[in-house]
């Protein structure tokens, strides 16, 4: 049984502060009202009450608060330390704790494409149709997402035209052809490299579980394919997003053959409640996927086009971390124009040049970046960060 402390604050003070190193606790709301004032994007304010929770992701992953805390009345908050979180055994707690990450992970990706939409000047939004979509994805030369999105096309549209569709599918199946998955169990399959999981042409339900492998997530935005994020195994992929909103659709694709568990969501939450090792990588996964939307959209405003390379390779490589803690040498499996494109950095050459300069990062003969010493890319982040900006979520 964990003894939970109860804390109160008085009106208008403060739980925690933006840019402060976190504290090992988070809260839960058992009286009043929180205002959690976000510096990340300005004016952004979000009001936390009874039962709700705050501070959970700096404190799971020991990064700085991105928001300041305000007591709006008088307050009665649960603290509960992070360590133990897995040994809670009631399961409204933890479904709670589950829910408001999922939660904040989509909220936060909504607020990235605001951000990145401003940035790039794009004054409304144009949402490509299914069809462009499919052929944004063959023009950037992933064909078999490009036929897979094509068939859905045309699962979708039953009573359509679909005579251009479907010279588009005979044109692709000249040389590539949709290999079904193997299954090899009950739940498990194997997928080969190339194939398309689900497609942002459909609001997926189910969760994928990486057992073996690598899948990339991508998102055309206005006319632009953007690369999201690269799973390797251990992480989870496949949520149905709450808001309604489009930008948070995405398409899942096998960078090499994979093995993937697939789990509807109830079930997955069952074993979730009841696994230890399962609820540890879960939160930490789920608390590392928001602070790096968070700091993508952070990125979005830095000045510097350095800074913002920067500070998203500083939160992938956290993530890389999460899989191996004691690494020195990594090989992120992003590109220069990955990164550029998360952030809206349109001279890739530039970045390249001046990364070029410091040895800090390198390329590898396929594009891909990689960080010859963690603890001096490390090093060379934070004396580059306090030289050329004052932010209020890294050191």
């Amino acid at each position: 049984m964990i003894d939970f402390n109860i804390v109160e604050f008085k009106k208008d003070s403060a739980v925690f502060v933006a840019g402060e190193n976190s504290k090992d606790v988070f809260y839960i709301i058992k009286e009043g009202t929180i205002i959690d004032k976000n510096y990340v994007i300005e004016n952004t304010n979000f009001e936390f009450t009874r039962g709700e929770i705050i501070g959970i992701v700096p404190a799971i992953l020991s990064e700085p608060y991105y928001s300041t805390a305000i007591a709006a009345t008088n307050a009665v908050l649960i603290e509960i330390h992070i360590k133990d979180i897995y040994a809670i055994e009631d399961t409204k707690i933890i479904e709670s704790i589950y829910k408001h990450l999922i939660k904040f992970m989509e909220i936060w990706l909504g607020k990235y494409f605001y951000k990145l939409a401003e940035t790039l000047n794009i004054g409304s939004y144009k949402e490509n149709n299914a069809f462009e979509i499919a052929e944004i994805y063959e023009k950037n030369g992933l064909k078999s997402t490009a036929l897979y999105m094509y068939k859905k096309i045309i699962e979708m549209f039953p009573n359509n035209d679909h005579s251009e569709v479907n010279n588009k599918i005979l044109s692709i199946e000249r040389d590539v052809k949709i290999e079904s998955p193997l299954q090899i169990s009950n739940n498990l399959f194997e997928y080969k490299a190339g194939s398309c999981i689900f497609s942002e042409l459909e609001s997926n339900t189910e969760l994928y579980v990486i057992r073996d492998g690598k899948v990339g997530v991508y998102s055309v935005f206005d006319g632009r394919l953007i690369t999201r994020i690269i799973f390797p195994s251990g992480n989870i992929i496949g949520y149905k997003p709450i808001l309604g909103n489009k930008f948070l659709l995405t398409t899942c694709i096998v960078l090499e053959d994979t093995v993937l568990q697939i789990v509807n969501k109830e079930d997955f939450l069952k074993l979730a409640s009841t696994n230890t090792k399962l609820q540890y990588h879960l939160v930490n996964i789920m608390a590392r996927r928001i602070y790096n939307t968070v700091i993508k959209s952070y990125s979005i405003s830095i000045k510097s086009r350095v800074g913002k390379f920067y500070n998203i390779i500083y939160s992938f490589t956290k993530t890389a971390l999460l899989f191996d803690k004691n690494a020195d040498f990594l090989e992120l499996p992003y590109t220069a124009n990955d990164i550029c494109a998360m952030v809206g950095i349109e001279n890739t050459d530039y970045i390249k040049s001046e990364m070029n300069k410091t040895k800090i990062i390198l390329f590898s003969r396929e594009g891909k970046i990689i960080i010859p010493n963690v603890q001096n890319f490390f090093n060379e982040y934070n004396m580059y960060m306090k030289r050329n900006s004052t932010p209020n979520i890294v050191e």
